[in-house]
């Protein structure tokens, strides 16, 4: 039976990989699963979107310049009968004046007024009028320059610099999401690999045991019982390493999903739970500020205050300078070709006046819902803070299993130990010798799967205080 034991004493070995394996470290997956983020890819181009946004808003500080064209074609000319006022020299004042008709009344000294109030002219020069626009064209270039939007401008641009602030929390979200669930991905697969090797160095010790039992046996050394009861064991292993093999199998299809492998890439994990550093644990905190999700919960509060600004402003004064040239060509009155060059220059103010009270309430209702964004804020606060805590809880609460399941390993492999001893010289049965492997077999899991979870747990409170990130 000394085979047994210094196979027992082997089963936290290694094993060799295949070469087709490929080794990966938790950084490697890390990298890996932040390149293949679908969700990391979406982030990204919301922030260019933002950043865009930011672009196009800081331009309405500058000039608009425009420039018009237009060609008309009338098939028909417009014709016009005019009857025009005359005028006379004034001798005395060397000036052109009016031709007005002479009152009839003796010593009368206004002129005779007509039905619409006009001085009536004692006479009338009749001038036809033909207008042609066949073939008439006019080109312009204009240059508007706001000088008061009401704020728009201002606000419209701090607005979009919040924008960008809160695409760019929304990637570090993201990323910190990707990377926890990589870590946990990562991290079952290796506890579940080492489960699948323990019970495979176990079922070959079972195997060696059948066998010498098997012998023992034949030569009348071992009782049918005993047999039967290490084939039994056997069996129930065998069940169980079937069991973790397809667990194995699963797990390693979801780290190909996260790290954007191929489902039939075969992952060897570079890093060992038996030997993974366990991190010092952190102090209590209710320090939730650095984290993404709270950031991007003050930046819409900021961006509510915005629109309350922006919507008062639809209200304010506007003023706008304008300046352009037109050019207009083609046309032709009375048969002459009239050519037309205008500059001009504009000062534009427009001032709501009354509307009814639709600027009040619209103006109550962006500050009701900036107080509203704000109170989400304090809500989620402390939401966000009472998740820590229960991190932080977890994760003490996970270096407590471990360290438990070390001492009942430790516990187990002396038990162990003992009962080989005994059972060598024969004064222990095979049922207790059977009893003590599965609880070291046990305790071994135990420990895999405690310190599994540490290292889970670990990512989490990193997520929780916003210190998550590819490098830690």
């Amino acid at each position: 039976m000394k085979p047994i034991i210094s196979t027992l004493l082997t089963l936290c070995v290694g094993f060799n990989a295949s070469l087709a394996q490929q080794s990966l470290t938790l950084e490697q997956c890390r990298q890996m699963a932040l390149q293949s983020s679908e969700n990391i890819k979406i982030a990204d181009k919301q922030f260019e979107q933002a950043v865009a946004e930011k672009q196009a808003a800081f331009a309405a500080y500058l000039p608009k310049i425009s420039a018009t064209g237009s060609l008309t074609y009338a098939f028909k000319d417009i014709e016009m009968n005019s009857y025009l006022p005359t005028f006379v020299p004034d001798i005395a004042t060397a000036q052109l004046k009016p031709n007005l008709m002479p009152n009839p009344i003796p010593g009368a000294t206004t002129p005779v007024i007509g039905p619409d109030g006009n001085p009536v002219f004692d006479m009338y020069a009749y001038y036809p009028l033909e207008v042609s626009v066949r073939g008439a064209y006019m080109a312009g270039v204009t240059v508007e320059q706001p000088i008061f939007a009401g704020g728009k401008i201002i606000v419209g641009n701090k607005m979009a610099k919040v924008g960008t602030e809160i695409a760019s929390e929304n990637r570090a979200l993201q990323q910190a999401s990707v990377i926890a669930e990589t870590d946990r991905a990562y991290w079952i697969y290796v506890a579940v690999g080492e489960k699948v090797k323990i019970l495979e160095k176990y079922s070959a010790l079972l195997d060696f045991l059948d066998s010498a039992t098997a012998v023992g046996y034949a030569v009348e050394m071992a009782s049918k019982n005993d047999l039967l009861k290490v084939q039994a064991r056997r069996g129930a292993v065998r069940y169980d390493l079937q069991r973790a093999r397809n667990g194995l199998e699963l797990a390693r299809m979801s780290l190909c999903r996260i790290t954007g492998l191929d489902y039939e890439a075969q992952i060897l994990p570079a890093d060992s739970l038996t030997q993974a550093a366990l991190t010092q644990l952190p102090e209590a905190s209710s320090d939730v500020t650095n984290r993404p999700e709270y950031r991007i919960l003050q930046r819409q509060v900021d961006m509510k205050a915005l629109h309350a600004k922006m919507v008062r402003a639809d209200f304010l004064p506007v003023v706008g300078l304008g300046a352009g040239y037109s050019y207009l060509n083609g046309a032709k009155i009375s048969g002459q070709e009239m050519s037309l060059k205008l500059p001009y220059a504009m000062l534009s103010v427009s001032i709501p006046l009354f509307h009814f009270g639709e600027g009040f309430k619209k103006i109550k209702s962006a500050r009701l819902q900036q107080e509203v964004s704000q109170l989400e804020l304090e809500k989620n606060a402390k939401l966000l803070t009472l998740e820590l805590r229960q991190i932080s809880k977890d994760m003490q609460d996970a270096y407590a299993m471990v360290t438990t399941a070390e001492s009942a390993l430790a516990q187990a492999s002396e038990a162990l130990r003992v009962n080989s001893d005994s059972y060598e010289v024969g004064m222990e049965t095979l049922a207790n010798l059977l009893d003590a492997q599965a609880q070291w077999q046990q305790a071994h899991s135990n420990l895999i799967e405690a310190r599994a979870n540490f290292k889970i747990k670990e990512t989490e409170w990193l997520k929780a205080t916003g210190t998550l990130s590819a490098e830690n």
